[in-house]
């Protein structure tokens, strides 16, 4: 909005939000009941099969590359998971999570399920460790080259060799 005062001539400078807001009424409040209990401090027990296959309201998709035939996060990787999913689990703290891994058309169809499980659990463990998520939050699913197979793509296909975030709603 500032930017859109300052075009309409009547700021010069704006204060930014944190010089102008007050936030005694915020701490000043007290709320109880569960209805008011963060969400951050729920717990997630194992995911059922039926909770594994529920339908996502909401799907992001990141480019990870991983080094050929492996399963290990390159930093680079971190840091697109950090910057791209991190905030959004992290601002969804009550949705489950299904991480689904996805290889191209390289190599044996056997071999990329495998792979790309293995990609989706690194993730799923990497989320886990660095932010203190629950475990059991997170649906791990292999999806090897299924995709990149009904798209059409054959052998290598950088676009097909990513992973999919979907929100779950419990």
């Amino acid at each position: 909005m500032s930017a859109e005062f300052i075009k309409l001539g009547y700021v010069e400078n704006p204060l930014t939000w944190k010089q102008i807001s007050d936030i005694c009424l915020v701490k000043a409040c007290t709320l109880t009941g569960n209805g008011h209990l963060p969400e951050v401090n729920k717990k997630f027990s194992v995911a059922t099969e039926d909770e594994k296959d529920k339908k996502a309201y909401s799907t992001k998709k990141a480019t990870i590359n991983f080094p050929n035939n492996s399963s290990t996060l390159t930093n680079e990787a971190k840091a697109i998971i950090n910057k791209q999913f991190a905030d959004i689990a992290k601002t969804n703290a009550g949705a489950r999570i299904r991480i689904e891994g996805n290889t191209d058309g390289t190599g044996s169809a056997e071999r990329n399920k495998t792979l790309s499980l293995e990609r989706a659990q690194a993730v799923a463990d990497y989320l886990v460790k660095e932010f203190g998520f629950d475990k059991n939050r997170f649906i791990v699913k292999g999806n090897g080259s299924k995709n990149a197979i009904e798209a059409g793509s054959k052998g290598s296909d950088e676009q097909y060799r990513c992973t999919e975030f979907q929100l779950i709603k419990e």
